[in-house]
């Protein structure tokens, strides 16, 4: 079946939200402190690490969890936390989330023989990011898990952009950096998958996707798009497909 649409996750593929990432761990340590739970950067590190390779649902629900004692506590570091998010200026929100490399380039060149959707565990606020780096005008259908009211690895998110696009799951690719949330979900109900191959956060992949292999391995959606592109047809060409772990 011909491949029509991607859907694309934000953070990571093409957005470096990893700035995002140390200011709120730096901000978690912070709060932690103050209720009188002070960690060591190895201490989070490892806390963080834990939490990824045992699946957990939040690693940030896992993170606080593992150095308070009360629920009080949790309620109160979890509420401070968004609270730190919620409160950074808009200057703040862009510059902790600067564009990959080449992406503008890479969309421009995908969105001409595909259609383009988002696929994201994201705040609403992402979509003015996106227009502010005038690359919005790309996606024609969107998934955002505040918006929606569901976060991968819910295949409802996964559902919702399906519908959106009105094409089945085979005829489309997901596009994301996260064996759990992205790829793995995504071949249960059917789709393609391309892993962008980042040096993540979390450290080592959980213990139940360590055998997901994607159908494509690259490092960059510029790199995505010049395997993918083929003006002559939408399909992936040969060699594509089943390349992941070369």
């Amino acid at each position: 079946m011909k491949l029509r649409w991607l859907f694309i996750d934000i953070g990571g593929p093409i957005l470096d939200d990893g700035p995002l990432f140390d200011y709120l761990t730096a901000a978690l340590r912070g709060v932690l402190a103050a209720q009188g739970h002070p960690v060591s950067g190895e201490a989070y590190q490892q806390a963080m690490k834990s939490g990824w390779q045992e699946g957990a649902s939040s690693t940030l629900d896992y993170i606080i969890r593992h150095f308070v004692t009360t629920e009080e506590a949790y309620i109160q570091a979890k509420k401070a936390y968004w609270d730190v998010f919620n409160g950074l200026s808009w200057s703040e929100y862009r510059d902790l989330q600067p564009l990959r490399t080449r992406v503008p380039e890479a969309l421009e060149a995908l969105a001409g023989p595909y259609r383009l959707a988002t696929l994201s565990n994201n705040v609403v606020r992402v979509r003015d990011l996106l227009g502010e780096y005038g690359i919005d005008q790309y996606f024609t259908a969107w998934g955002i898990s505040e918006e929606v009211g569901y976060a991968k690895p819910d295949r409802r998110l996964f559902d919702h952009v399906l519908a959106q696009a009105r094409c089945q799951p085979a005829e489309a690719l997901m596009v994301g950096d996260r064996l759990d949330n992205d790829i793995l979900p995504a071949q249960q109900l059917g789709l393609r998958t391309a892993l962008i191959a980042l040096k993540h956060n979390f450290g080592a992949a959980p213990v139940h996707v360590r055998d997901v292999r994607p159908d494509i391995r690259v490092a960059s959606l510029a790199e995505l798009a010049e395997r993918v592109v083929q003006p002559e047809d939408a399909e992936v060409p040969p060699g594509a497909v089943g390349a992941a772990g070369r």
